[in-house]
């Protein structure tokens, strides 16, 4: 066999070689590729759901232990959010000007909530979204938070965000914000949420709802107020009023048992 010969042939043996170690590791190369060419938003919905996996597997085994002991085995195996959150805000920063980015931001300040990642997330989101229709879990997660610039997003949010409905979600955070440390500030932006807001939804039912409640324990239950009324029934099964007592030292003690 001449020189050229040899040469075709040892391409050819090479060429076969490399074939063949590619085709021994299939399953690594097409999952390199899938996860190379998966769109954001599906790399948003598997973070999700290994999170939300993760969850539903500890309360299955939470739920099948046996005894005290078994449950505190368990316990410290509950998957914390701040675990996933780099994974969420990488994410963010891989894709910062796709839908995905948002959503995940959101997810690490209303979901992880605390720590740098959180932090961090709370930074782009002010800086990139602040007039986002998605806010409202942020706004929601941010009253009384110890993140430092939550104040700061809440007010500016109120100030620059265009939907009504996010404006009055950051408002009402803000009063639970400055409830303890400015009670007369926080008086203020519940009036303004109950008056200019009030339509907007809440875990309570509608903002207005939550403004007034926590307007009235201001007003009528705090320190140095006169207790509400109180009428109910004695062990022994004597109707009673509160005022019955007045000017007598009362304790009371509120339980149930569910």
């Amino acid at each position: 066999m001449n020189r050229r010969g040899v040469s075709r042939s040892l391409a050819c043996r090479v060429g076969v070689a490399v074939l063949a170690i590619l085709l021994c590791r299939p399953g690594q190369t097409r999952a390199a590729e899938g996860q190379d060419s998966q769109k954001p938003a599906d790399q948003f919905q598997n973070l999700l759901q290994q999170y939300q996996s993760a969850q539903q597997e500890f309360f299955r085994a939470y739920q099948a232990a046996k005894t005290d002991e078994e449950r505190q085995k368990i316990a410290p195996r509950y998957p914390q959010a701040n675990s996933y959150a780099p994974r969420f805000l990488a994410l963010a920063r891989q894709y910062p000007t796709d839908p995905a980015a948002l959503d995940a931001l959101v997810w690490v300040v209303s979901v992880a909530r605390f720590g740098p990642d959180a932090q961090d997330a709370l930074a782009l989101l002010q800086r990139d979204y602040l007039r986002s229709d998605k806010l409202a879990p942020v706004c929601q997660s941010l009253a009384n938070s110890p993140l430092s610039h939550g104040e700061e997003f809440l007010r500016a949010v109120a100030a620059k965000n265009p939907h009504h409905d996010i404006q009055g979600q950051a408002l009402y955070a803000l009063a639970l914000t400055e409830k303890d440390r400015s009670p007369t500030e926080a008086e203020k932006l519940f009036e303004q949420v109950a008056a200019t807001f009030g339509d907007g939804a809440s875990f309570r039912g509608t903002l207005a709802d939550a403004a007034h409640s926590e307007l009235y324990e201001m007003r009528a239950l705090g320190a140095g107020k006169p207790a509400p009324e109180i009428e109910g029934q004695d062990l022994e099964g004597k109707r009673f009023r509160l005022s019955d007592y007045r000017g007598k030292v009362v304790m009371l003690d509120f339980w149930g048992d569910w």
